[in-house]
């Protein structure tokens, strides 16, 4: 189980980052911003299990805008396995 954290520990992050010069954000945007790097590389499951999510249907609902790009990553590995590395890709 994800352990939460609160509103105190998000004033410090921010206190901190503000210190530091860094950009300030919520903690909670972080959280998105792992799962959105985990999921460019991870399958639904392990960041689903990552995240606490009770089901990974509640990560898939919450993420869905950023698993298309998995789909095309895959359909592209396919690819080069029947034709090789010379693949050329469309749009890019």
């Amino acid at each position: 189980m994800v352990q939460s954290l609160g509103a105190g520990h998000t004033r410090l992050y921010q206190r901190l980052a503000k210190d530091e010069g860094v950009r300030v954000t919520r903690l909670h945007d972080l959280r998105h911003l792992n799962a959105s790097v985990l999921l460019e590389t991870e399958n639904l499951a392990l960041v689903s299990k990552r995240l606490g999510h009770s089901t990974v249907t509640t990560t898939a609902n919450t993420y869905h805008h950023i698993l298309p790009g998995q789909g095309r990553r895959a359909a592209e590995t396919a690819a080069r396995a029947i034709v090789g590395d010379s693949l050329a890709v469309v749009g890019k």
